[in-house]
């Protein structure tokens, strides 16, 4: 297993590093979207205290909400493009380790000695090949 590890995965560590990170990213901006919408409503609406009070002297009413509105998209946003680049690297890294992996069989076997290929059928080759990749 490590082996495995080693050879395959490790050159994508930092492909699959980013990508956690865009997780994590995508996760907390998804999570910033309903919270944007309770401040709009709690402080805004209901007139509850908040870290907004102090622009609710600078701003009216209609102006706080369409600021948070606006912040609420740039929040969905920011999820989605984080969210897009977690799948893209995920699929980069993971598509780089199966060609790796089948560039190291296709290598083992140019390098087997004729008389394996005189002994086995080409067939059998073909499934292990095609079918154990």
């Amino acid at each position: 297993m490590k082996r495995l590890f080693r050879d395959y995965c490790k050159p994508y560590t930092g492909v699959f590093l980013a990508s956690a990170l865009c997780i994590l990213l995508s996760s907390v901006f998804s999570m910033l979207v309903p919270q944007t919408m309770r401040f709009a409503i709690d402080s805004v609406l209901d007139g509850k205290a908040s870290f907004l009070d102090s622009l609710k002297g600078t701003f009216s009413n209609i102006q706080l909400l369409t600021l948070l509105a606006l912040a609420a998209v740039v929040f969905a946003l920011l999820n989605m493009v984080f969210s897009f680049l977690f799948k893209y690297l995920v699929s980069l890294g993971s598509e780089g380790v199966i060609k790796d992996m089948r560039d190291g069989l296709y290598r083992h076997i140019a390098a087997l000695p004729y008389s394996y290929f005189g002994r086995i059928e080409t067939g059998e080759l073909v499934q292990k090949c095609t079918l154990d990749v």
